[in-house]
């Protein structure tokens, strides 16, 4: 309800803003980002996740939180029956995985305790998704001057996102008896990163209102669409993800683990 507040000039200017302002944050991923601790998200952010009302929102209930982890359990029973179709099984198994670590990364990385190992070896990652929460508005809207790397996913991270997927695809594959072949596991891989890096850079650049002109990264599709019941509840679910300050919503694009971990928050 709060974005529909916003007026047309103030995201117009955002807009504008974030274009203008792309250039002279176009440096590459391994440098440093330089952050002021008072104007980043709080230390910890996200760690319990256990408070069950913050500033309006409330946390999924225990039963709920129950018939996730039951639904969970029964996709992963068929992903690993043995007469369940191989691409029945592998679909399964890569949005597990895929859910979970876009979840993980978020959770303990981007929102990893100041001086912790997370922060210490992902301080690029960490500190700028820090900056990121501290630059937007109540209403979604960015400050003026602020970092474009916090809303799109570089090349780089792509490409990171695709070799660790891999790996983990070969894991559970082992782990779980699929023996599904391996050019299946790198095929699906690659193509979800570029499928996640893709939306992410639409989605996540329209729930802040901001159109991009950027050369690093995969590009915001102007084609894709968020006009139905399921992606206003993604926008909403973000929403929620800043207006609790970083403690749940921690699934931007693939929805389900914040739901089985029970660190989802609704109004």
């Amino acid at each position: 309800h709060r974005l529909s507040d916003i007026s047309s000039s103030k995201i117009s200017h955002a807009r504008r803003l974030a274009v203008t302002r792309v250039a002279e944050f176009n440096r590459n991923d391994d440098d440093p980002v330089k952050v002021k601790r008072e104007d980043a998200a709080e230390p910890g952010l996200g760690i319990s996740g256990v408070d069950s009302t913050i500033d309006g929102y409330k946390r999924m209930s225990n039963l709920a939180q129950a018939r996730s982890v039951g639904i969970a359990s029964s996709l992963l029973a068929i992903a690993t029956y043995d007469n369940t179709p191989k691409t029945l099984s592998l679909a399964i198994i890569t949005y597990f995985i895929w859910s979970f670590a876009e979840y993980g990364f978020h959770r303990w990385a981007m929102h990893a305790p100041f001086n912790s190992a997370a922060d210490k070896y992902l301080r690029n990652y960490n500190r700028l998704h820090m900056t990121h929460h501290g630059e937007t508005h109540d209403d979604m809207t960015m400050k003026e001057g602020f970092n474009p790397h916090g809303i799109y996913f570089s090349y780089k991270t792509t490409l990171i996102s695709a070799v660790a997927s891999i790996i983990s695809m070969n894991i559970a594959d082992k782990s779980l008896n699929l023996h599904i072949d391996e050019s299946s596991l790198i095929f699906v891989s690659i193509l979800m990163s570029l499928l996640h890096s893709f939306f992410w850079n639409r989605f996540h650049a329209d729930s802040h209102h901001v159109k991009l002109d950027y050369q690093d990264g995969l590009p915001a599709l102007d084609f894709l669409q968020f006009d139905d019941q399921f992606f206003k509840w993604l926008n909403a679910n973000h929403v929620g993800h800043h207006s609790i300050k970083g403690k749940g919503n921690f699934n931007i694009v693939l929805p389900g683990a914040d739901h089985v971990l029970g660190t989802y928050y609704e109004k």
